[in-house]
């Protein structure tokens, strides 16, 4: 994995929209996938999502729209980043209604790079 790229960021979403595209926006660091989980179920934002997949952003390699058929609480989404990139050296979870301060992201992952440190919070 590159030393200079986040290797996926887990998010669970169920308004979709306004929160979603601030927290994507918030994005400023080299970011390889970008997993949405739709936990609204019954297709009410899959389209809204499936936008966001297709669009091109400057630091997201790729953003995968996962549309699961109800919802099954944030912790599970959590865990369903972890369980579907085992292989990641590590994950960032989120939830969808935060934005990211300037910079913060970069010293995110400057902290995973060091080895005596098993789990950053920011």
């Amino acid at each position: 994995m590159n030393n200079n790229i986040i290797p996926v960021i887990g998010v669970p979403t169920v308004n979709g929209g306004k929160w979603l595209k601030r927290f994507i926006e918030s994005i400023d660091y080299n970011v390889d996938t970008l997993v949405i989980w739709n936990n609204k179920g019954r297709g009410l934002i899959t389209d809204e999502l499936n936008e966001f997949a297709q669009n091109n952003y400057k630091w997201i390699r790729n953003i995968e729209g996962c549309h699961l058929p109800s919802n099954m609480g944030v912790s599970s989404t959590w865990n369903l980043t972890i369980k579907n990139y085992i292989m990641a050296p590590y994950w960032l979870i989120s939830n969808d209604d935060i934005a990211f301060t300037p910079g913060l992201l970069e010293t995110i992952h400057k902290k995973t790079l060091d080895k005596s440190i098993d789990m950053v919070h920011a």
